[in-house]
């Protein structure tokens, strides 16, 4: 029994298995896919961060603008004032009361 052991050890410790050429280039795209998972991963998570930071600028921004909007009194120039009318009573036939009543007298009869 001992002579058979040796005999299978030295057999064991001969042999070399030599994979299949395609089992090597098989091995070699899991770990090119595993590289570019890892990259794109990692990629992935440096946009997030920048979409995070980028959303953090324009509500900042919006706040800000909204905020100065709000405290600045507005301050109108002679440019910008609008001309009041003057509403008094006038003797124009548009603003007549008197000739708006014959007017309404008139289409209904």
């Amino acid at each position: 029994m001992d002579n058979n052991y040796k005999h299978i050890k030295s057999i064991a410790d001969d042999y070399q298995a030599t994979p299949p050429p395609m089992a090597w280039n098989r091995i070699e795209q899991r770990l090119i896919d595993v590289k570019l998972k890892s990259k794109r991963n990692r990629l992935n998570l440096i946009k997030f961060w920048f979409t995070i930071a980028a959303s953090l600028m324009v509500i900042l921004t919006c706040t800000y603008i909204i905020y100065q909007e709000s405290n600045s009194t507005q301050t109108y120039s002679s440019e910008y004032l609008a001309e009041l009318e003057d509403l008094s009573p006038q003797k124009d036939y548009l603003y007549s009361v008197e000739n708006v009543r014959l007017i309404y007298n008139a289409t209904n009869n």
